[in-house]
């Protein structure tokens, strides 16, 4: 992969997808930290999110 194919620093820049109402789905990265949360929490209450 050529540099002007590569985002800053050389890493791979993040595909962005739109709705076609224009509003911008969730980055995968967006999602990976919400889900970090939520299993967060439900240890926070006792619960194996491996187990749910």
């Amino acid at each position: 992969m050529d540099s002007l194919s590569r985002g800053a620093g050389g890493i791979e820049p993040e595909m962005l997808l739109f709705y076609p109402d224009g509003q911008a789905f969730t980055s995968y990265n967006e999602e990976k930290q919400r889900a970090e949360r939520l299993a967060n929490k439900l240890r926070e209450l006792g619960l194996n999110p491996d187990e749910i």
